[in-house]
């Protein structure tokens, strides 16, 4: 791989270590409609962007339901969840980073004024250039968002690296040509996240230590 000139973080299940609060979350959807719940290894097997496809996979029928406050319910849910906390290895890798003049930012499909609120609250905003979330909670793509900070850079696409969680944020980094690591702890498996080809951390300690040991090259 090429040296990396600049990181872009996905949040959910890759900085904030949030799969736990996700799934119980979901799961209190599921019983107020009657719906068997899911084990957090059932939830890793099918939890997917655009998320009105994973919400359908666990048997919601969405035709009977007004999306928007169906999403509502489940942030009003997931929100009232105070567990999740900031990923091992998370602040020492943002610190590296920063001390080594490597630009990051957070890119997510994560609704603006929540991640926000939740950057504010670990107290990495600092490390940070950009936090750059949606203007709603339909938890559909970051394709737009992605490409466009992208094209805002004036750095060429082999030198960025884009860190997630998830198919989607590999099928990103493809699209646009940058380099992508994937940690096994967020909202997808590991046997999901190796069939894209990038290489797949346990999770954000071990890629951490990795870059330490190995510098800005992986």
């Amino acid at each position: 791989m090429k040296r990396i000139s600049y990181v872009i973080w996905d949040w959910n299940g890759t900085l904030l270590d949030d799969v736990r609060a996700a799934c119980g979350a979901f799961n209190t959807l599921l019983v107020r409609r009657g719906i068997p719940t899911l084990s957090l290894e059932h939830y890793r097997e099918i939890f997917g962007f655009p998320v009105r496809d994973f919400y359908r996979s666990a048997g919601i029928k969405l035709e009977l339901e007004d999306w928007d406050r169906l999403a509502a319910e489940y942030h009003e849910l997931y929100l009232a969840d105070e567990s999740p906390e900031l990923a091992d290895g998370a602040f020492a890798l943002l610190r590296h980073w920063k001390e080594q003049r490597i630009g990051q930012s957070v890119v997510t499909v994560s609704e603006q004024t929540i991640v926000n609120t939740q950057i504010q609250k670990f107290g990495i905003r600092k490390e940070l250039d950009q936090v750059i979330g949606v203007s709603n909670l339909h938890g559909a793509s970051k394709r737009d968002l992605v490409h466009g900070f992208l094209d805002s850079l004036s750095i060429p696409s082999a030198e960025v690296l884009m860190v997630g969680d998830s198919l989607h944020d590999a099928e990103l980094a493809r699209e646009a040509d940058t380099q992508c690591v994937l940690v096994a702890s967020g909202h997808q498996s590991r046997s999901r996240l190796e069939t894209t080809g990038f290489p797949v951390y346990d999770n954000l300690a071990a890629l951490a230590s990795a870059v330490l040991r190995q510098g800005n090259y992986l």
